[in-house]
């Protein structure tokens, strides 16, 4: 699961130059999907090894018309491959920069909360893991 967000370019008063930019669906391709969404697709390419996802699922949303017209603010993208998922959030709406990372396995977990933490926990070393392995 990888979200990327903040409370827009607009909000975070982005050069203004850009802005026109950031908000056409042409020139830009997409609003908060494609500002923060590709850093998740391509970390989780570079971990399935450059396969692509069997399929692609999306909800888009628009919750601030009054700023963003044209291209959605809010994004949630689920991608399946055979033995994985990925879900990718990507907003203009929330309160406070966040970009997070958490990869679970057969074995444990990864927590990336910010930029200068990694949490790794082993399911043997959970405290809810009641399991004997």
């Amino acid at each position: 699961m990888f979200r990327d967000g903040h409370t827009g370019p607009v909000e975070r008063n982005t050069h203004p130059e850009m802005i026109p930019w950031i908000k056409d669906p042409v020139l830009n391709g997409g609003g908060a999907v494609m500002d923060f969404g590709c850093y998740g697709a391509n970390l989780m390419t570079w971990l399935m090894d450059n396969r692509k996802p069997l399929s692609v699922v999306s909800a888009f949303q628009t919750i601030k018309p009054d700023q963003y017209e044209e291209v959605e603010d809010q994004a949630t993208v689920i991608l399946t491959y055979p033995e994985a998922q990925c879900i990718l959030e990507a907003s203009w709406n929330w309160p406070v920069n966040m970009k997070t990372s958490e990869i679970y396995g057969k074995n444990g977990y990864i927590q990336i909360p910010d930029k200068e933490t990694l949490l790794i926990v082993q399911a043997k070393s959970h405290p809810y893991n009641k399991s004997t392995r």
